[in-house]
């Protein structure tokens, strides 16, 4: 029987990649890569004065990230090497960041927890992958 690619992916990502909490080392890359793909990732966004947006736009991530539960997938050989990570609390799925070259196998669906059904962040790319499966609530 032939596995679909979903599972195989699932698998083959799974023996590569492992899942653990947040530290504070990590703290920089999540920052950094929130911000700027808020910024550049949706039109909105774009429009805030870059000095404002980057000052103030912080304080936002630092209370989500201090309330919600925050998942890091890294390399199972190297756990300080980043590959995604998800800030969400409870139903609400805050933020899922993926690296490009990790993108579509699977690690969203790793870091994501399955009681998420509602997004309080959103991209261009984001709203095409959600694919109605999730409700845009972007009041915190």
């Amino acid at each position: 029987m032939k596995q679909s690619n979903d599972t195989f992916y699932q698998e083959n990502i799974s023996s590569r990649v492992s899942l653990r909490l947040v530290t504070a080392d990590d703290l920089p890359f999540i920052y950094a890569t929130w911000l700027k793909g808020l910024r550049y990732g949706n039109a909105l966004y774009k429009q805030i004065d870059k000095t404002v947006y980057y000052s103030k736009y912080q304080l936002v991530i630092k209370a989500l990230i201090g309330s919600g539960n925050v998942v890091v997938a890294c390399l199972k050989s190297d756990p300080e090497t980043i590959v995604g990570y998800s800030v969400s609390n409870g139903d609400t799925l805050h933020w899922v960041y993926v690296k490009e070259s990790w993108r579509q196998l699977g690690v969203a669906k790793l870091v994501v927890p399955n009681s998420v059904y509602k997004v309080s962040h959103i991209t261009d790319i984001g709203a095409k992958a959600m694919k109605k499966r999730y409700i845009f609530d972007p009041f915190l």
